[in-house]
């Protein structure tokens, strides 16, 4: 067994010291003032969100699937940066080809507002929450903004499970088509970061919110320290992302997690499926309701959401318009993909991203069968020819 470096020990005892703390992050202020913000709203259970917005490109205007709605959900500690980091940014790469392009950040993050000062320091929201609350109040504004009835649904990792859980519930008819990156549909083999998890759930703290957000920004002299680490390695394959890039996406795009997500994603990992926090919804059961036409994307070497947790999900999907794609060399990439650098890295503007865009432009505008062929008329008859 290799020695632990100086530095990863001082890092875990940082990140020891922050869980115990459980300490709340402060909102931000004066968020529309941020680049691409969009709107406001307001949720039935009184939180504000903020959702922000790409408008196509104007010389797109003559394509079919121009202003079409592409609503992008982030995934777990992360906030609206997972999409639109300098170098690998989904959300300008999809309003460039026409899209009408929408990220919300729903509860928890810093642009979000809860209805008190209590509430946001419990940090008890869950996954069910964000379902049964953020997403229709998105779902409204982005519809009613774009005048569509439908929009497509683009998430990773959790952004893609609730995608999974919109789509079997009543607003299901509301979206025409999901792409989901990194997202579970079911654990049905524990690997050994869920095992770690398990072990380890006495550090997390019993109320206010898990300081990701902290333990991240304090993790950043490691990536000069250390940047081979297994810790890093957990979450990035650091073959498809430059430490640069990561310093940026941390300084910005990190978010503290609520104490009931948590608590809902070990559940998760431990019990083997994806269910309510409560277990009486059963959302992997649930894959079976769910119709729409789907491309699931998978890290070869995703050590957070592993391929046979992504694989469940494609399996349990009813579409009968379903596409499978893993990222990792044996499918011709330059390297195997992980769980943060399927968005954030080096390649994917290349190796993901136009896939990405072919699928949704075959969806708002498949290919048109050639026609029959007719046969060719028979030579007019003249009077009197024999």
């Amino acid at each position: 067994m290799s020695a632990v470096s100086p530095a990863l020990r001082r890092f875990g005892a940082l990140c020891f010291a922050l869980l115990l703390a459980g300490c709340a992050t402060v909102p931000t202020k004066n968020v529309e003032e941020l680049p691409f913000f969009g709107a406001r709203v307001s949720t039935a259970d009184g939180w504000s969100l903020a959702v922000f917005h790409a408008p196509p490109d104007p010389a797109t205007a003559g394509l079919p699937h121009h202003g079409t709605p592409v609503l992008l959900i982030h995934g777990t500690s992360v906030n609206r940066y997972n999409y639109m980091t300098d170098g690998s940014d989904l959300v300008s790469f999809l309003a460039s080809r026409g899209f009408d392009v929408w990220v919300p950040e729903y509860r928890g993050d810093r642009s979000s507002q809860a209805p008190d000062k209590a509430t946001w320091r419990a940090g008890a929201w869950s996954v069910d929450d964000i379902a049964a609350y953020d997403v229709p109040a998105v779902m409204d504004l982005v519809l009613k903004e774009s005048g569509r009835d439908q929009l497509y649904w683009l998430g990773h990792s959790l952004g893609g499970a609730l995608g999974y859980i919109a789509a079997q519930g009543p607003r299901s008819h509301q979206i025409a088509g999901l792409i989901t990156i990194g997202a579970p549909g079911a654990f049905p083999h524990p690997n050994r970061l869920a095992q770690k998890a398990e072990k380890n759930t006495g550090l997390l703290p019993r109320s206010g919110q898990v300081p990701t957000r902290g333990a991240a920004k304090a993790a950043l002299p490691l990536l000069d320290m250390a940047p081979d680490d297994p810790l890093l390695h957990a979450v990035y394959n650091l073959d498809n992302v430059d430490v640069p890039t990561l310093v940026e996406f941390v300084g910005l795009g990190m978010e503290n997690i609520g104490r009931g997500m948590t608590k809902q994603y070990l559940g998760w990992m431990t019990g083997g499926r994806v269910t309510s926090l409560d277990g009486r919804v059963d959302y992997t059961a649930g894959l079976a309701k769910v119709t729409q036409p789907a491309l699931v994307v998978a890290g070869r070497v995703d050590h957070i959401v592993p391929p046979w947790a992504v694989r469940a999900g494609y399996d349990g999907l009813a579409s009968t318009d379903k596409s499978w794609l893993v990222m990792g060399q044996g499918w011709g990439h330059r390297h195997d993909y992980g769980h943060g650098d399927l968005l954030v890295g080096d390649f994917v503007v290349d190796e993901l991203f136009p896939d990405i865009a072919s699928w949704l432009e075959a969806q708002v505008s498949p290919p048109v069968a050639p026609p029959e062929p007719v046969e060719p008329a028979l030579a007019p008859t003249i009077p009197g020819s024999p």
